[in-house]
């Protein structure tokens, strides 16, 4: 786990800068972090069968991370 979050953080800190994001307000540990817990949360809500609107983070993630990609290819984060 740990040389998987290390390569995770290791290529994000080259990918933020493309997406208009300042390392300083978003570390790439902190999105690192931040996705990999949404997505066990998502999971785990799911197969427990619970109802704490997990269909409503993960499509709100999914809508940011199309911004960005937009944004990427654009050259600017809009």
């Amino acid at each position: 786990a740990r040389r998987v979050r290390a390569m995770q953080i290791e290529r994000l800190s080259t990918l933020l800068p493309g997406y208009g994001l300042d390392p300083e307000a978003f570390p790439p540990a902190l999105v690192a972090a931040a996705m990999q817990g949404l997505a066990v949360g998502v999971v785990q809500d799911r197969v427990a069968g619970y109802d704490t609107r997990a269909d409503v983070a993960a499509a709100a993630m999914s809508r940011l991370v199309a911004r960005l990609e937009r944004g990427r290819t654009r050259g600017i984060s809009s």
